[in-house]
């Protein structure tokens, strides 16, 4: 994805990766404004690698829609071997996106990540989220959380069976977790 966005614009819209492992289809993001918008409601993306090849990739998903699935997903330690490129936030649920669910997601980063701020970042309120068995993993020094709840409070927000680990100073620190916000 260059200077563009790939939009999920109609509803339903399903893009699924055959394959396991290291033989599943790989987006590469090559600019730091490619992203993959989700503006209609009840799409699915499932089994893709996600590669940030470009610095400080701003979002690699951006959902504005209901009923959004992410399953299966997988980020790569961006091209470049001094952690330059990165995605900033890997997931972005935008306020009123209810019904999310983010599950069997591995979201990492380089070891020498610098513009990370969340894997998972709800932007304001929305209603019945759930992260379900994922592995989140940040670094660097922009860090805010591995999920962050940004200004608004999300209700009946669900975190179950998730490893959070953080390396920001003074230390890294893993959580394993299940969350229940209502």
């Amino acid at each position: 994805i260059g200077n563009a966005q790939i939009t999920l614009d109609i509803a339903g819209i399903s893009i699924v990766g055959l394959g396991h492992g290291s033989n599943r289809p790989r987006i590469d993001f090559d600019h730091a404004n490619g992203s993959i918008d989700i503006t209609a409601n009840g799409c699915r993306m499932e089994n893709l690698r996600l590669l940030p090849s470009g610095t400080a990739v701003l979002i690699a998903i951006d959902v504005t829609a209901d009923d959004t699935l992410l399953r299966g997903l997988e980020t790569l330690p961006g091209e470049d071997g001094a952690g330059v490129d990165e995605f900033a936030e890997t997931v972005e649920i935008n306020a009123g996106s209810d019904r999310p669910i983010i599950e069997g997601c591995t979201f990492t980063q380089h070891a020498s990540a610098a513009g990370v701020l969340s894997c998972v970042l709800l932007q304001g309120a929305s209603d019945g989220c759930v992260i379900r068995d994922c592995v989140l993993w940040t670094a660097g020094a922009g860090l805010v959380a591995p999920i962050n709840g940004d200004t608004t409070l999300s209700t009946n927000l669900l975190v179950e069976n998730c490893t959070l680990t953080t390396d920001a100073e003074p230390g890294t620190y893993t959580y394993f977790c299940s969350y229940h916000w209502t």
